[in-house]
């Protein structure tokens, strides 16, 4: 009840304050031994305060389902605020499932509001990436042409992302 609250709250503004020692206190414990709302408190702190730097402290986090879900985080909030500057964290990310999940997580936030820009990022993703960019950018360009929509989509290099956004 208001303990959880309580908790989450201290959480959050203790990851905003200090996103060092609560990320490191977090990536030191055991993966049981933190609840899923401190950890997402501690994150979103962390994040709404300097996404940049959160992402730089990811690396001491042990699993990759932690570092991908605080770089999808943190990609998120970093996107809504300056996706060039996203875009730009995105591609210092070594090669691999956790860049591929940046680069969407970008191209997803920006189908919106720039498409071309979002289209142009999807195509820096390897082929065989997972992508839901790819479903909202057809979805977009659906609104006003639904045979571009499809051209485009058939355009894609064969792959998990084509298949996805086709699939979409």
């Amino acid at each position: 009840g208001s303990d959880l609250k309580f908790s989450a709250a201290f959480y959050s503004s203790w990851g905003r304050m200090n996103p060092e020692a609560s990320m490191s206190w977090l990536a030191a414990q055991a993966p049981d031994q933190v609840s899923d709302k401190a950890k997402s408190a501690i994150l979103e702190g962390a994040v709404q305060r300097d996404p940049k730097r959160a992402l730089e402290l990811v690396d001491q986090f042990k699993t990759g389902t932690d570092k991908t879900e605080i770089v999808s985080y943190a990609l998120n909030v970093l996107a809504a605020k300056d996706s060039a500057q996203a875009m730009e964290v995105a591609r210092t990310l070594p090669e691999g499932e956790m860049r591929a999940a940046a680069f969407d997580q970008v191209a997803l936030k920006l189908a919106a509001t720039n498409i071309e820009e979002a289209k142009k990022i999807l195509l820096e993703m390897p082929a065989n990436s997972a992508s839901t960019a790819g479903g909202a950018i057809v979805a977009e360009l659906a609104k006003t042409d639904p045979q571009a929509a499809a051209d485009w989509a058939s355009s894609l290099p064969s792959g998990a992302i084509k298949d996805s956004t086709i699939a979409a």
